[in-house]
């Protein structure tokens, strides 16, 4: 993912605003993803109102509850595919129409891109310390049935 560290603030359906720094946007064929890093806070925030389509039913690795709340949580988001072809029909540039939609206010996209329904939850990853040896480092999280597949 091209590095692109800028503030963001999502709108959820209902509650607080999520607030995060967006880390780096990517196109991928017909889909854009972001990497957001949140607070372990704010992610469990996520969870409990079901934001980005994480629900139950998406999950596909992991839970949530394995996260540590006092952590970051770096998420991938994907933008729904429906709103992805309808921005690059008519940007240029569909990364730099979104990323300034997601970063700018006044742009013309972030009344759209900031809604948090806008995305998917694709995964959501966690640095942790490996038990026994306090210099390891490894990554746990959670996976979705909207992150593809690696064979693709």
């Amino acid at each position: 993912m091209a590095d692109n560290e800028a503030p963001v603030e999502l709108r959820p359906l209902w509650g607080e605003p999520i607030h995060g720094m967006l880390q780096g946007i990517e196109e991928d064929d017909d889909a854009l993803y972001v990497e957001i890093v949140v607070s372990g806070r704010t992610f469990a925030r996520v969870v409990a109102t079901e934001s980005f389509g994480l629900m139950d039913e998406a999950l596909a690795v992991g839970s949530p509850e394995q996260l540590d709340p006092e952590a970051p949580v770096r998420m991938t988001l994907r933008l729904r595919r429906g709103l992805t072809a309808h921005i690059a029909a008519q940007e240029d540039e569909l990364a730099v129409a979104v990323a300034h939609g997601l970063c700018l206010p006044d742009e013309p996209w972030s009344s759209v891109v900031r809604q948090s329904e806008a995305w998917l939850l694709c995964a959501a990853m966690q640095r942790m310390e490996v038990p026994g040896d306090p210099e390891a480092m490894a990554e746990a999280g959670i996976r979705t049935a909207w992150m593809p597949d690696d064979d693709d």
